[in-house]
């Protein structure tokens, strides 16, 4: 499992997550959003997932972009990317 998050402001930001810069759809069977989309999980994480993530969010205040990039080494049990 690999785990991305981006801290929550006040007033709540509108968040979209992009995979090497196509939008994840919140359909997508392997990857999940949690916490109103400031967290971005990808379950059974495979060789195809290694791509650059980024957190796109905005509110009346203010807007913010974070980008990572995943890179799938052998097996991942558990990583942990804190976006701020």
């Amino acid at each position: 499992m690999y785990y991305m998050y981006v801290d929550v402001i006040s007033p709540e930001p509108a968040v979209t997550w992009r995979k090497d810069g196509r939008h994840i759809p919140t359909s997508h069977h392997r990857y999940r959003y949690g916490n109103f989309h400031t967290e971005l999980i990808i379950e059974d994480v495979r060789p195809s997932d290694e791509a650059e993530f980024t957190c796109h969010g905005t509110n009346d205040i203010d807007t913010s972009e974070q980008t990572t990039f995943l890179d799938v080494q052998g097996i991942v049990f558990k990583v942990l990317c804190r976006m701020l």
